[in-house]
């Protein structure tokens, strides 16, 4: 675990973050061009889309044409509630 001063993902950048500091070395064997993971207590300060088809991460801005999914702040799993949840 360590506390980040600044996290930054393009524009977008948050100050004293939470972090879990791991070589990802299992989830790399299946996808190599992983370099990190952006979990809810970050994402959750933005407005984001995720771009499947041009395979971006986009912040703020005018959303195209397309579904949406409503991503549920309270949840649960076996019965608990769950907090930081990351959308995969």
């Amino acid at each position: 675990m360590a506390r980040l001063k600044r996290v930054r993902v393009g524009s977008s950048e948050i100050s004293e973050l939470g972090a879990v500091i791991d070589l990802l070395d299992q989830v790399k064997l299946s996808a190599p061009g992983i370099c990190g993971v952006l979990g809810e207590d970050y994402l959750s300060n933005f407005d984001f889309l995720i771009d499947y088809r041009q395979h971006t991460l986009r912040f703020g801005g005018d959303a195209p044409a397309g579904d949406r999914c409503r991503f549920e702040t309270i949840g649960r799993y076996h019965g608990a509630p769950t907090t930081n949840r990351l959308p995969v």
